[in-house]
């Protein structure tokens, strides 16, 4: 009999409003906001003063700072192995051709001293004309798949066949640790003489960019995409954990690009929803907005934001409960903090 009066006691308290449980989740009843749309589209909560003070809202001026429109690109880490080869051939080439190009000299001698026939003297010069084609023939698909600045990191050919070379510096990097990346501009764009440093931003990995600094610029642009693209190189004690064949976004900051006037937003007023960054603006006394900021540039005082000025207000206490409260249409159960 007891074991009945308890399960309807139990029932009767389940049945009671929230506010009289007690539950943590029912801090405001969700008739105290209301969730309406604004022209642009934006998602406004309109909480009365008595609700905001209730859940500890509190709103502040952000502090006013400069700082600099990144434009996002997308990119690949390159293996290197196929640019490794055509080097290697390309090499091959030129000492070919140095080689041709002596016996050249010693036939044209020769005939001059009528020591050589006409037609040794003219396979000679044949000789020397087909190695010239083959070895520009790898020259012209070095400079349109990887650019002009390879072809001036492998160097001339030697001078002297009988002397032994020393690996080139630049063969041997690549082999070893460079760590080359393609990066391509979004659609339109182009690059400009002096391309900046990148921050490499791997797709497989939630830790910090890596810096990467401009290489050159690729002379083709992709006829898909119509993307232009341009090589990054990166240290290699920075790259162990970048592999051949990963996408990447870069954060790169235009030539001569001056800085612009936005604010800090501090990492308290922010929380993360659909891997973004977002915090909220008050738009009037009881009216509330959630706008996004770029995660990928902290600094010690927090986010930069172009989009306002010193005098906005935004929430810096409380901006859990707002997006909880949108997302749920008025109630408080959903986000997560930053």
């Amino acid at each position: 009999m007891k074991t009945i009066q308890n399960i309807l006691i139990c029932v009767a308290a389940l049945a009671l409003p929230p506010a009289v449980r007690g539950d943590d989740e029912a801090v405001v009843k969700s008739d105290s906001v209301k969730i309406g749309r604004a022209a642009n589209g934006e998602t406004i909560l309109t909480i009365d003063e008595a609700t905001q003070k209730r859940i500890g809202l509190a709103v502040a001026n952000p502090s006013a700072a400069d700082g600099l429109q990144e434009i996002q690109a997308t990119g690949q880490v390159l293996d290197v192995s196929p640019l490794v080869d055509l080097l290697g051939e390309y090499r091959k080439a030129q000492i070919t051709l140095e080689s041709s190009r002596r016996e050249l000299e010693r036939a044209r001698q020769l005939k001059q001293d009528d020591n050589i026939s006409e037609r040794a003297a003219q396979e000679a010069e044949a000789a020397y004309g087909l190695n010239r084609v083959a070895a520009g023939t790898i020259a012209s698909k070095i400079k349109s798949g990887w650019g002009n600045k390879v072809l001036e990191k492998i160097g001339p050919p030697p001078v002297a066949l009988a002397a032994e070379r020393s690996p080139d510096s630049f063969l041997q990097a690549l082999s070893d640790s460079m760590i080359l990346i393609r990066v391509d501009l979004p659609a339109g764009q182009r690059w400009g003489e002096a391309a900046p440093a990148a921050r490499i931003f791997s797709l497989a990995q939630k830790t910090g960019p890596v810096s990467a600094v401009f290489f050159d610029v690729l002379p083709v642009v992709n006829s898909q995409t119509q993307q232009q693209g341009a090589l990054f190189v990166i240290e290699p004690a920075r790259a162990s954990r970048l592999m051949p064949g990963e996408s990447i976004t870069a954060r790169i900051v235009p030539s001569g690009e001056l800085p612009v006037k936005g604010v800090m937003i501090p990492a308290e007023a922010i929380v993360r929803h659909d891997n973004q960054g977002w915090f909220f603006v008050q738009t009037s006394a009881s009216e509330f907005t959630r706008r996004s900021v770029p995660l990928e540039q902290p600094s010690a005082t927090g986010y930069f934001c172009a989009d306002l000025a010193a005098t906005n207000r935004i929430v810096v206490v409380g901006a859990q409960t707002l997006l909880s409260a949108e997302l749920s249409e008025g109630d408080f159960n959903s986000g997560q903090r930053d």
